[in-house]
């Protein structure tokens, strides 16, 4: 049985490429917020598809069907990302240093008696 095969966006005959039947302005209608395709889906019982902007001419062991495809806008729109980030200053920690024990440390490595000061943090 010599049949013309269809699949969905391409037409094939005999396995040979033979034209596109893309969906154009005149079968979509574009609203504030959505975007509508209008179009045809034939099939046949061996699991053929093809997709027309018409209602297509069916043969024996075809059917069709009216489809109306329905987007919203925002699927076209790229999206960006944005962040805020604020750290809140709560003043310099509260640090404990043993100065004593740092001295002493410092005497055991390199022999010296060091005094050790801390001053408090300033704002920069």
């Amino acid at each position: 049985m010599d049949r013309t095969r269809w699949t969905v966006g391409r037409v094939l005959d005999r396995g040979r490429r033979v034209g596109v039947s893309p969906v154009t302005a005149r079968t979509s209608f574009v609203r504030q917020d959505r975007v509508e395709y209008s179009f045809w889906l034939a099939f046949d019982e061996q699991g053929g598809l093809r997709m027309t902007r018409t209602e297509p001419g069916v043969e024996r062991g075809e059917r069709a069907m009216a489809m109306t495809l329905t987007i919203p806008r925002t699927l076209f729109r790229t999206p960006s990302l944005r962040a805020k980030i604020e750290v809140e200053d709560q003043g310099p920690p509260n640090l404990q240093i043993d100065t004593g024990a740092v001295a002493e440390a410092i005497r055991q490595v390199i022999g010296a008696d060091v005094d050790l000061v801390v001053h408090p943090a300033v704002a920069v």
